[in-house]
């Protein structure tokens, strides 16, 4: 059986009622797969993970996973990369949530096909190195689902107490 994940993930405070609005169209597309390609599948709300020992697990209300087991390769008339496409094809339009694949792989080596590491001592460089790198790559014909781990978070707020005002609402 091969297997396939289709990872989901909207920005960060996505309602998850909006991420399940999001993803309905993926989840027909998967289920409209004919009946001689798929074997079943399954979603996951807030965690992206292929396996228990999974290194590059992520969680948040704004994330999801189905994961999708396709029928034996000698049984279907696609090949996994073939099915991959076509579910990328239908789904290309989704604005709400960024959609990437990664295809699970026996054995060695795992990971990702291609792996790149940024460093540095300036965070707006780095972000700016890899909007780079990421944007080199998808200019080369056949890489596709270019992902990094990035994680903006949260905006940030900055609450001043004025001593007097707190004081005369009698806050400590």
């Amino acid at each position: 059986i091969e297997v396939f994940a289709i990872n989901i993930e909207a920005p960060i405070g996505t309602p998850k009622e909006e991420l399940m609005k999001a993803v309905a169209p993926v989840d027909k597309t998967v289920s409209e797969l004919d009946e001689e390609e798929l074997k079943g599948y399954n979603f996951k709300l807030g965690i992206q993970q292929i396996s228990p020992d999974d290194t590059r697990v992520k969680r948040g209300n704004h994330i999801g996973q189905f994961i999708v087991y396709l029928t034996p390769a000698e049984a279907r008339s696609r090949n996994i990369t073939e099915i991959i496409d076509g579910i990328r094809s239908r789904t290309l339009q989704l604005q709400a949530a960024k959609i990437s694949f990664y295809q699970v792989k026996g054995g060695l080596p795992v990971g990702e096909p291609v792996s790149v590491g940024v460093r540095g001592e300036n965070y707006e460089e780095i972000v700016n190195a890899v909007k780079d790198v990421e944007s080199t790559l998808a200019s080369i014909e056949g890489v596709s689902d270019i992902t990094n781990t990035y994680n903006r978070g949260k905006d940030e707020v900055r609450i001043v107490v004025n001593p007097s005002e707190a004081s005369a609402a009698h806050l400590s």
